[in-house]
């Protein structure tokens, strides 16, 4: 340390200088859909699309409820927001597969064997905020989906 420099307040474990998320998960995609004023140019996004990928052992509502809370707030814009919540890459395309239109190869049929949520976020047809999520609990092969209805987080603009 230098003559006259103060020492650093941080510290590696004060919980108001560092946040953990109580699970692990990764984005694995953060895709924009835009509107497309003319011929060539981008307009506005009006979408979004996000894949997460989740620890098995973490997949279940309390953990769901409290990541696409989050992400929500995240990605504020643009309104309409959709994200996947994988627990196996099983379940993801690879790159390859998702470029090859012509000989797709479905990852659906994993879907029987691992749990997988979508939370969606829109305007509904009286310009008001709908958000909530799908999830798969039970046991592979026997999945039952549940809905969870969540609040918007966001202000009409």
């Amino acid at each position: 340390m230098r003559k006259g420099e103060k020492k650093s307040e941080f510290k590696a474990d004060s919980p108001e200088k560092r946040f953990e998320s109580p699970f692990r998960y990764v984005i694995v995609s953060d895709r924009l859909r835009y509107d497309v004023t003319n011929v060539g140019e981008k307009g506005e996004p009006y979408a979004r699309f996000v894949r997460v990928l989740i620890q098995p052992s973490s997949f279940n509502k309390a953990n769901l409820t409290y990541l696409f809370k989050h992400l929500a707030i995240y990605y504020a814009e643009p309104l309409n927001l959709s994200v996947e919540v994988h627990s196996s890459l099983q379940t993801l395309e690879t790159l390859e597969e998702s470029v090859a239109i012509s000989t797709h190869s479905s990852r659906d049929k994993f879907r029987e064997l691992y749990k997988v949520a979508t939370y969606t976020r829109s305007n509904n047809v009286y310009d008001t905020c709908d958000a909530g999520f799908l999830y798969d609990t039970g046991k592979p092969g026997h999945f039952v989906t549940k809905f969870v209805r969540l609040p918007c987080t966001l202000k009409k603009q």
